[in-house]
């Protein structure tokens, strides 16, 4: 009965921690400390135009793990994530 509920928790926490921007944007300094959020900031140029391909190919690379982990969920424990409110 509680394993939907921790399971859920599990995947809302990881889904916050890897998209983490702001914090490791302001504090990390070193490039070779950045996440991959923060490294995606980094295809903008100073006029603020981004490089679309490098962009593109980064993003979809960078949303595999959260897309991998949600259809191992959705296949191990047979439930979905379902939005909205039920009447």
């Amino acid at each position: 009965m509680i394993r939907p509920g921790i399971v859920v928790v599990v995947v809302w926490a990881f889904v916050n921690i890897w998209g983490s921007f702001l914090i490791p944007f302001i504090l990390l300094r070193s490039d070779k400390l950045m996440p991959a959020s923060v490294a995606i900031y980094s295809f903008y140029s100073e006029a603020g135009t981004p490089t679309v391909t490098l962009l593109a190919a980064y993003s979809l690379i960078y949303s595999l793990p959260v897309i991998i982990l949600y259809l191992f969920v959705s296949w191990k424990f047979g439930f979905r994530f379902f939005g909205g409110i039920k009447a």
